[in-house]
């Protein structure tokens, strides 16, 4: 590969932290930052255009940005779930730690306060398993899952792959919708 001048090695760095941050979408939204960032001529198309076959040419293919958005997606969901797993066993530990606490001894006024804080712990832990259950259902999950839906089509079908591909665009809007709450800045 040919060396690239160091103006031209900012700009696809800086396009690139921006592809990651909108998870490989919202091209436009990426163009108009890439302009606000002093790249006045920058398009979209660099990133991603048709190649008139089916296909697609671009920075995302160039330069491996698919392989960095999935790896990127991946972590950032490992993370949240990591921290979300530690969090969970730290609070049930100590709710069962408690009940323990209440099966052994006796209900007295002066110890009535547990019986209280397990409700308190037992309804954290509700609402910390509730929120693992609904970290699966995320935009970055279903970009995820659409990425390896169009690869097994290619291999499957290419009329399925086909229609999955003129539909890419409306299942985009769709997901972002469902399970896009703040767009990033």
């Amino acid at each position: 590969m040919p060396k690239l001048s160091e103006n031209r090695e900012q700009q696809i760095k800086d396009a690139l932290d921006l592809y990651l941050q909108y998870n490989g979408q919202n091209l436009p939204a990426i163009e108009k930052e890439m302009r606000k960032r002093g790249y006045p001529k920058f398009n979209a198309q660099r990133i991603r255009k048709s190649d008139g076959a089916g296909g697609f040419t671009g920075w995302e293919t160039d330069f491996g940005w698919k392989k960095a958005l999935e790896t990127h997606l991946a972590n950032k969901n490992k993370i949240a779930m990591t921290s979300a797993d530690g969090l969970h066993h730290e609070v049930e530990s100590i709710r069962k730690a408690l009940f323990e606490e209440i099966q052994t001894e006796k209900i007295t006024e002066k110890n009535v306060w547990r019986v209280w804080e397990h409700k308190k712990y037992a309804e954290q832990t509700a609402k910390i398993l509730s929120q693992l259950k609904g970290a699966g259902d995320n935009f970055a999950n279903f970009v995820t899952a659409l990425t390896h839906l169009l690869e097994a089509a290619t291999e499957i079908s290419p009329a399925l792959a086909k229609e999955l591909c003129d539909a890419q665009e409306a299942l985009m809007e769709w997901a972002e919708g469902k399970f896009v709450t703040e767009k990033p800045e």
